[in-house]
């Protein structure tokens, strides 16, 4: 999945969230995170903490991978 902007990333998180049956609640709980956090950066919230969001990913199970351009 190739994720552009932040609120791409949002929904992503929300997407697996509920999936996984846990509300906002829980995940900020088990992220260590506060509750608004977790309302903000599923709206995708451009000014979201990167650590933070890389904490509640890595709470859900979502993988980031990155692809390097090459240089000649």
């Amino acid at each position: 999945m190739l994720i552009t902007k932040p609120n791409e990333i949002g929904k992503l998180i929300k997407e697996v969230r509920v999936r996984q049956k846990i509300n906002q609640s829980q995940l900020a709980a088990v992220a260590g995170v506060g509750v608004r956090f977790i309302v903000d950066l599923e709206k995708g919230k451009e000014t979201a903490s990167l650590g933070k969001t890389l904490k509640v990913i890595n709470m859900l199970g979502i993988e980031i991978n990155f692809k390097i351009p090459e240089i000649d």
